[in-house]
């Protein structure tokens, strides 16, 4: 079983010798995503340990550990690696990444508003045709009443007199119908306007949240594939540990005496955007 400690003040020449005997394949980043499984806890800060096991295909590739709090040491980074063949583990670099968090029923609802959306969208297309057919016919109609007319009493040249005050009443019926329509037009575009809104506030409500973290990197290359135990080590500045004292006084005993018993105890908080559930301390 080969062993391999690489810091970010350790030395790159010599990994550079190794890798120079290794195969190379192409080269692929691989996720690495480790709890936390143990933390020592000072007066103020922490060493935070993380374990998990990788999957690596032979050839050299490049380790991304991801969700690291902002307030790491990036000098403090260390990152081991034990497997049954021999790896190589370059140096630890720590980069800052936002990260957008998002759960599985938050996608759904987002989703189901996008396409109420949609349907919005399609409604107000259809409304605005109606309003253009509507203004085009009222445009028609203004144009008929702006014909010239001649005297009353005068023949024409072609035959009777047009009987323009019917015509005008007809051509006032059109126009008033026009008009009923475009307020129902109007009606129904500001309604479905007010949903879109809605629907676009609600999809605000439900962006996803974007979190600031340390992502941790290192190339790692070995001659077969293999599975390799990775321990991360850091430190964070955010956590700290207080002593509590308790005091209890009793005044019946055995033998009748009051006595102080004196119980000692430790408060232990972090605040550094870690989860600890099951960390050892």
């Amino acid at each position: 079983m080969s062993t391999t400690c690489v810091s970010r003040l350790a030395s790159v020449l010599a990994a550079f010798a190794c890798l120079a005997t290794a195969p190379i394949a192409s080269a692929a980043t691989i996720d690495v995503r480790a709890k936390p499984v143990a933390a020592t806890v000072y007066l103020r800060g922490a060493t935070v340990t993380r374990e998990v096991d990788v999957s690596v295909p032979a050839g050299s590739h490049t380790l991304s550990i991801a969700d690291l709090p902002v307030g790491v040491r990036p000098e403090t980074v260390r990152l081991e690696g034990r497997s049954e063949a021999d790896v190589v583990l370059g140096p630890v670099d720590l980069v800052r990444r936002k990260l957008a968090t998002d759960e599985q029923q938050t996608v759904e609802a987002r989703k189901a508003i996008e396409d109420e959306l949609e349907a919005v969208a399609d409604t107000l297309r259809a409304i605005e045709a109606e309003r253009r057919t509507a203004d085009a016919r009222k445009a028609f109609l203004q144009n008929l009443i702006a014909l010239p007319s001649r005297p009353a009493g005068a023949a024409s040249a072609g035959g009777a007199q047009p009987d323009w005050t019917s015509l005008f009443d007809l051509i006032g019926e059109k126009m008033q119908a026009v008009e009923t329509r475009l307020l129902d037009i109007n009606a129904r575009s500001r309604t479905a306007e007010r949903k879109q809104a809605d629907l676009n506030a609600r999809l605000g409500r439900l962006a996803p949240k974007v979190r600031t973290v340390n992502v941790a990197t290192a190339t790692l290359t070995s001659e077969q594939d293999t599975v390799v135990s990775l321990t991360l080590r850091y430190f964070v500045e955010n956590a700290e540990w207080r002593p509590t004292y308790t005091a209890r006084l009793s005044t019946t005993n055995d033998a009748g005496d009051p006595a102080l018993t004196l119980v000692r105890s430790a408060a232990v908080r972090q605040w550094s955007g870690e989860v600890w559930p099951d960390v050892a301390l």
